[in-house]
């Protein structure tokens, strides 16, 4: 009978055991893991709005991608970029050097010229693109190379004189190493024109 007394007793303090103990580990994970697990975003989220803006088609870029921002007087050069589509490439090209002409440069051109040129669409697209070259060409590196090719297929002079000053076909920069977008702007004295 004791045998049985002791064998009662047993299964009682096992039951109470088991009745009271903590939760099992498999109840509490949910929890654990939700408080201590961060959470992670989508791909989509995780780009960066630059890289985003880079790809044709997204929306919600940046202003300093949908805005391409030039050094004060390069108006007349900005708003002839526009004009002749070029502008479209500038998006879609990794790293380029402009050598944008001073508005004061334009007024150097015989009379009517300027005007004959926006006036076809072609030859606006040339004049534009042979003041773009591929690569970004600051005065640091610029006299590495003694010429450069174009966008529109020729070739620009590089010369450096006295005090790193330097001329592109015979035209001074003026305002040098602007950066806007993926570019750099030089600000130069003459408006070049391709040859014919």
């Amino acid at each position: 009978m004791r045998a049985v007394y002791r064998g009662l007793s047993l299964l009682v303090v096992v039951g109470l055991f088991t009745g009271c103990g903590s939760p099992s580990p498999t109840a509490s994970l949910p929890a654990t893991s939700a408080s201590s697990t961060p959470s992670v975003g989508t791909p989509a989220t995780s780009v960066p709005e630059s890289t985003t803006a880079a790809t044709p088609g997204t929306t919600g870029t940046p202003r300093r991608e949908r805005k391409l921002e030039f050094p004060p007087g390069l108006s007349t050069f900005g708003r002839a970029l526009r004009a002749s589509g070029v502008i479209a490439r500038l998006r879609e090209e990794q790293s380029l050097t402009i050598f944008a002409p001073a508005d004061e440069a334009f007024k150097k051109l015989p009379e009517g010229e300027w005007q004959a040129i926006l006036d076809d669409p072609q030859r606006l697209t040339q004049v534009i693109e042979y003041h773009i070259v591929e690569g970004k060409w600051t005065t640091g590196n610029l006299p590495q190379v003694s010429s450069l090719t174009t966008l529109q297929g020729g070739t620009l002079t590089v010369h450096e004189e006295e005090g790193k000053r330097f001329a592109i076909n015979g035209a001074f920069i003026l305002v040098p190493d602007f950066q806007t977008w993926r570019l750099i702007v030089h600000t130069i004295d003459t408006v070049l024109m391709p040859p014919p």
